[in-house]
């Protein structure tokens, strides 16, 4: 059991919390990689009409950006002892803005399975691995901590 201040919570309970905030920095995190990046202008293409808000995230795409990825992850799953919960968080900016873009204009994103083949399952791989690392990399000074991957 973990005790918590309000009571005892048990351990599968304070995983899927430490998940669920890792989910959250996850997301964060990702939108503020984002932003840098285009912030320093390593994105030069504009996005197509209609197209803006995946296009934003999807023009990122490069080695450089997949690199700065992968270690915003490790730092990730360092602080948060998470891997999944960190993956996740930062591969949902696009779904979010793919569903942003379907409700402006159903008629988008006809080839949303290619979408996440390319995009999705990709990104998703390359912040697991990032986060499994940097979650490894923290266990000898975790050991206490319940493992969650």
């Amino acid at each position: 059991m973990v005790r918590n201040v309000g009571g005892m919570i048990d351990e599968p309970s304070a995983a899927v919390g430490r998940r669920g905030v890792a989910t959250v920095v996850g997301l964060a995190s990702s939108i503020a990689l984002a932003v840098v990046w285009h912030w320093l202008g390593f994105v030069t293409r504009t996005p197509e009409r209609s197209y803006e808000y995946t296009q934003y995230f999807s023009n990122c795409v490069s080695i450089g950006f997949a690199l700065a990825f992968a270690a915003v992850a490790f730092g990730l799953g360092r602080l948060t002892g998470t891997a999944r919960g960190v993956a996740i968080g930062m591969v949902l900016p696009l779904p979010l803005a793919m569903m942003v873009e379907i409700a402006r204009d159903r008629t988008s994103h006809n080839l949303m399975p290619f979408e996440v083949a390319l995009y999705w399952v990709p990104a998703f791989a390359v912040a697991f691995a990032g986060a499994y690392l940097g979650r490894r990399s923290s266990e000898g000074s975790r050991r206490g901590a319940p493992a969650d991957h």
